[in-house]
Parts: structure tokens; sequence; C-alpha cells
């Protein structure tokens, strides 16, 4: 239940998904004869849709999560011969198929 709620969930609450919820509700509003109602909720539809599309705003929401893990330099890492991949699927690996 929690895979699938983590991948709707988002379509609902991202800017995109949250201009198209607003703008739904002004054409509610002004199907309901509510025009001045159905303008602000259009209105801001559009504000937070350019809000949300300035490079400041985008630096200041990555600028909050980068401040936890500061630069470190190429010669402070340690060598090593090996790597981790991390990856994740929600399928198990088919089997190999006999013939062609």
């Amino acid at each position: 239940m929690y895979i699938y709620l983590s991948k709707i969930l988002p379509l609902f609450v991202l800017p995109v998904g949250l201009v198209i919820e607003l703008s739904l509700i002004a054409l509610l509003f002004l199907w309901k004869g509510w025009r001045r109602t159905s303008a602000a909720f259009l209105v801001s539809a559009m504000l937070l849709l350019w809000a949300a599309s300035m490079p400041f705003v985008a630096d200041a929401l990555l600028g909050e999560l980068e401040q936890d893990y500061p630069a470190v330099m190429m010669t402070e890492i340690p060598a090593t011969r090996c790597i981790v991949v991390l990856g994740g699927t929600l399928e198990p690996v088919l089997p190999p198929q006999g013939g062609y």
C-alpha cells in the first residue's frame, strides 16, 4: 500500500499538481457563477507556477538540502578498488527464457 501511495501522492502535492488542482477548483467556481473566487484561484495557480519555476526558489530549496553535506575534496576520499551501486526494483527478476 505504501509503495502505491508514495507514487501517487507527489502528483497532488508537487507544484504542477497543485496548479492543476487550483485550476480545476477555479473552473468549478466559474461553473457555479462565482467569478471573483474563480479568478482568485486561477491567479494563485499562475503565481504558484511562476514562483516554482524561478531559479532562486530552486536554489533556496536546494541550498537547504546541500548545507547538511558539505563538499569534500577528491584528495580526502580514500582510494578503493570496488564500488556499490544502489538500485531498486518493484518486480522480481524473470528466469532466463529458452529458445529464440
